[in-house]
């Protein structure tokens, strides 16, 4: 048997501990048991909430209410966090992790066309609704999460990007758009505008051509529906170190040769509206600068450029070159000579006559001749912008039936009665 006091094991029937000296004693009962060595525990008290705050002074008991507002309202933070899992989703699971750079270093292009898993997230947020049929069960939602997004790459240098530029994708979500659409259940998270930013990365080096090089001037002709004519430099070549390039002028055309890759032609407009006589500049453009020639390593160093821009015009009034006109006066009285000679012939006027919706222009030259007008003209005369007669060592006299010859008598006032289907006329002299 074992003492109470110190847990020893003693003999059966012993009343005594040998080891403590203490009264063993015995259990009444089979089912009886004893604490070894406890001593006797008091009874715990009952809490008594309504007490305890009773006996509490006002500024403790304030003290442990801001404890309990700070807690509750952690509380409702953590629901709203796990409510918030499951109701929404975060567009930057569904983004390019990196994007594409195409082009060569310095004029490198981002390429952004398949920048969000449309499919996926749209996966993720429908809400799926289904029709039972005889053929089985059909899944359907019309709803897609693309009418809501869009997105562009709003780097300022897109076109001209170098290694180790940054490029920023800006996302717009229409939050309130999916919120609405019944065709979704969850919604996504953040902003509505979120932006992700990129690294330029891998763009070789390569052959960055000066096409405009080759362009010795721009005229525009307002007598031919303002028809611009881009004059080229002829025998024109520059030769590149890189690749065995070489850009030439061919004809009316620019042609870029290389190495390794067959030729092509580079054409060239206009991007300038609204032509007039006033204007002083053009803008050209490279019509033809695809990214296929980023395959060569070959990039422009411009694809629009400014020129200075000759105007050509019909002759309306004084302000042409007089000396051009001096020029035409002098071959014209040769003419004369020629045509009337062995008669008596007077210049009575010189009038240019022209049409103001084309500015198409003829300056006539009124000679009597005995009983007679005859009119030999200058057809179709045309002026730079800076008063020039265009290809005046071209411009030849003509004289015709039609315009050739009236009675004296039926002439009267040539301003009315001489019909050359203008509009206006200029008197310029006699």
């Amino acid at each position: 048997m074992f003492c109470n006091n110190c847990g020893k094991e003693n003999p059966d029937g012993t009343k005594i501990c040998g080891y403590c000296g203490k009264e063993i004693i015995t259990m009444d009962a089979p089912n009886q048991t004893y604490a070894v060595n406890q001593p006797p525990q008091p009874a715990k008290p009952k809490f008594n909430l309504k007490e305890k705050i009773e006996s509490m002074d006002k500024k403790t008991l304030t003290k442990y209410g801001a404890i309990g507002v700070g807690a509750l309202a952690a509380l409702i933070a953590v629901i709203v966090i796990i409510v918030s899992a499951a109701t929404s989703v975060s567009l930057k699971k569904y983004v390019a992790e990196e994007i594409e750079f195409t082009g060569i270093n310095g004029y490198g292009t981002a390429s952004i066309s398949d920048f969000v898993d449309y499919n996926r997230l749209n996966n993720d947020i429908k809400k799926e609704s289904k029709i039972n049929t005889y053929l089985g069960t059909y899944y359907y939602n019309e709803s897609d999460v693309r009418d809501y997004i869009s997105y562009e790459c709003t780097s300022e240098e897109n076109g001209k990007l170098s290694n180790g530029d940054k490029v920023v994708v800006t996302v717009t979500v229409d939050k309130a758009g999916i919120k609405s659409d019944s065709g979704f259940s969850k919604k996504l998270s953040g902003k509505k505008t979120q932006k992700f930013k990129f690294k330029v990365e891998g763009l070789p080096e390569g052959t960055v051509i000066d096409v405009f090089d080759a362009v010795e001037k721009v005229t525009v002709d307002l007598t031919n529906y303002s028809m611009v004519k881009i004059q080229l430099k002829e025998d024109y070549r520059k030769d590149y170190v890189q690749g065995g390039i070489n850009v030439q002028t061919e004809g009316d055309y620019i042609k870029v040769y290389g190495d390794d890759f067959h030729s092509f032609s580079v054409s060239l407009s206009t991007v300038t509206d609204n032509i007039d006589e006033n204007t002083k500049s053009l803008k050209l453009h490279v019509s033809n600068s695809g990214e296929s020639y980023f395959e060569y390593g070959l990039a422009f160093a411009e694809t629009e450029k400014n020129f200075d821009v000759t105007i050509i015009k019909g002759v309306k009034d004084a302000s042409f070159s007089q000396t051009d006109l001096a020029t035409l006066n002098k071959r014209m009285s040769t003419f004369a000579a020629d045509a009337f000679k062995d008669k008596k012939y007077t210049l009575e006027k010189t009038i240019i006559f022209y049409n103001e919706d084309t500015s198409y222009s003829r300056i006539s030259y009124f000679y009597k001749v005995d009983d007679y007008y005859y009119v030999p003209y200058y057809e179709n005369v045309k002026q730079y912008g800076n008063g020039g007669i265009v290809n005046i060592d071209e411009m030849e006299a003509d004289i015709d039936g039609f315009f050739g010859y009236y009675t004296y008598d039926s002439i009267g006032d040539y301003k009315t009665s001489v019909n050359f289907s203008y509009t206006s006329e200029y008197e310029i002299n006699k």
